[in-house]
């Protein structure tokens, strides 16, 4: 063990944190002045020269960045008793965004805004000094605790990958890192021209990446969660279209559906074109908030979920005509530009319904100059309503069926009863059988039932809603079936890139699901 050894003469090991694809990761003490630090160690009898690239990269890049929401880096070398490279961070303390997520499953549309929009900031420091990181994922975001007055702070992760268009960093890529062909990244987040291996990529790949992480923080999975193996995965990232936004989460106000797809273009230049431009998108849909905090980021209530928002009926995604796209660029250019007016408002008023049932305190801290051309419309009071009007825009006639969020067909999905025997069932003030503890409801995708349920001289009602993946919430408890609330615990500490111990996710009572990550996400 290392504990208790001193490494570049000055920092002393005090324990293990955890450890990452690229190594170690350990607390310790600078001698000299006492601060804590987290050190990231290569422990290995056999390092190879291209890790090691990699390794200094990930130094050299995250060092050359200044910004709030990048993990700082202060020194880096090699130890002199193992010989293995080291590199000096900032000590963090929280959970990474995977790590939430599976958890608590989809967050409140507010705070996944919030949280997309500190990764932003970051993103767009990192594109000023002309580094992709080319690896943004919820395991590579920290929600750091560390900020003034307890607000989460999210710190970017691991730029072991990254790809830095210097000159010099540009050789060493040419030296055989990064050749024509392979294909570096967390495939389900890959942007299409970057899950083709393309050295043509640039920042853009960063902001469909953020874009897929906006998207699984608001749906509970990414674009392509149904497939299968990675070569399917990369298949569809080429030339699907991402499914909407809303037909897996119906309360997704618009103009944030708005904002995840125009992210997800094919076509990189009908993406936002930089990391500030997709954060001005963001920020007036929290302006006013007080920063988030920790407390404030959690599950999608009920209520919110029976929320449905209006659909997202202007936006066209493009879909290539072919299997890949020409250096990184799709030729098929089916995006529609959004249409201004009333679009934030609407959004507002969605977030504001949100707000009022439990998070009304969610919010961005804003800790970077604001782009200079990005207006900034002015937020609504919020309004509370329990379903969004229909929309007053015209639908484009040339935008393929799949896009309406909310699809007026008959679906029908079944929703699991945990009652006791004798129990009576009301959908909508009408008796239902219980037929092997569930009932089926049938209705549009989007469509909220109000389900009674009465047992043991009590009685409990909750809105059911018809999503993509079925009823939601899936199953019911009557008050007598519930089981008792278990305390929440402060997460275990994880920095640097390495995961802490995983959290074993609480018993759900509501039936969150949440699809597994895969391994080779």
């Amino acid at each position: 063990m290392l504990i208790d050894h001193v490494i570049g003469g000055k920092y002393r090991i005090t324990e293990l944190i955890g450890q990452g694809g690229m190594g170690t990761v350990f607390e310790a003490v600078h001698t000299g002045t006492g601060s804590r630090v987290a050190i990231k160690l290569i422990v290995s009898n056999d390092i190879k020269e291209e890790v090691f690239v990699r390794f200094q990269r990930e130094a050299r890049a995250a060092g050359t960045i200044d910004s709030h929401h990048i993990v700082r880096i202060f020194d880096m070398g090699t130890d002199e008793r193992t010989r293995s490279p080291y590199m000096v961070m900032e000590r963090l303390y929280g959970e990474d965004l995977s790590q939430l997520m599976r958890r608590v499953g989809p967050l409140m549309p507010q705070a996944a805004v919030a949280l997309a929009a500190q990764a932003a900031l970051g993103l767009a420091k990192a594109h000023e000094s002309s580094i992709v990181h080319r690896d943004i994922k919820p395991a590579n975001l920290f929600l750091h605790d560390g900020g003034d007055a307890g607000e989460v702070v999210v710190k970017l992760l691991d730029f072991g990958i990254a790809k830095v268009l210097m000159d010099a960093m540009q050789r060493a890529e040419e030296g055989g890192l990064t050749r024509t062909g392979s294909m570096l990244g967390s495939p389900h987040y890959m942007s299409p021209e970057q899950a083709q291996g393309l050295r043509t990529i640039d920042h853009r790949s960063d902001i469909w990446s953020l874009g897929v992480v906006l998207y699984k923080m608001l749906a509970g999975q990414t674009p392509h969660a149904h497939v299968q193996t990675l070569g399917q995965v990369i298949l569809a990232i080429c030339s699907q279209a991402p499914r909407p936004v809303q037909e897996l989460a119906p309360w997704v106000p618009p103009e944030v559906a708005r904002i995840v797809h125009r992210a997800l273009q094919h076509d990189p230049n009908q993406r936002f074109q930089s990391a500030h431009e997709m954060y001005a998108a963001l920020q007036p849909l929290i302006a006013g908030l007080p920063p988030i905090k920790r407390a404030e980021v959690v599950p999608l209530s009920m209520m919110a979920r029976s929320q449905v928002a209006q659909p997202l009926m202007s936006f066209r995604p493009d879909v290539p005509t072919h299997g890949g796209t020409d250096a990184g660029v799709s030729q098929t250019q089916g995006a529609t530009p959004a249409k201004k007016g009333n679009g934030v408002a609407i959004a507002m008023a969605s977030l504001g319904v949100m707000a009022a049932l439990g998070l009304a305190g969610i919010g961005a801290a804003v800790m970077a100059k604001k782009p200079a051309a990005a207006a900034q419309p002015a937020p609504l009071t919020p309004t509370t309503v329990t379903a969004a009007a229909p929309t007053s825009e015209p639908a484009d006639p040339t935008a393929p069926p799949s896009v309406p969020a909310v699809i007026a067909t008959g679906r029908v999905v079944s929703v699991a009863i945990a009652a006791p025997s004798g129990a009576i069932v009301e959908v909508d003030g009408e008796k239902r059988e219980l037929v092997d503890g569930a009932i089926t409801l049938k209705g549009p995708l989007g469509s909220v039932a109000q389900v009674k349920v009465k047992a043991n001289g009590a009685e409990t009602t909750t809105p059911v809603a018809i999503t993509e993946g079925g009823a939601m919430p899936p199953k019911i408890a009557t008050p007598s079936t519930t089981a008792a609330p278990t305390p929440n615990t402060r997460p275990g500490g994880k920095t640097g890139g390495a995961p802490a111990t995983p959290v074993k996710p609480a018993p759900s009572g509501t039936g969150t699901t949440l699809n597994a990550q895969r391994t080779f996400e």
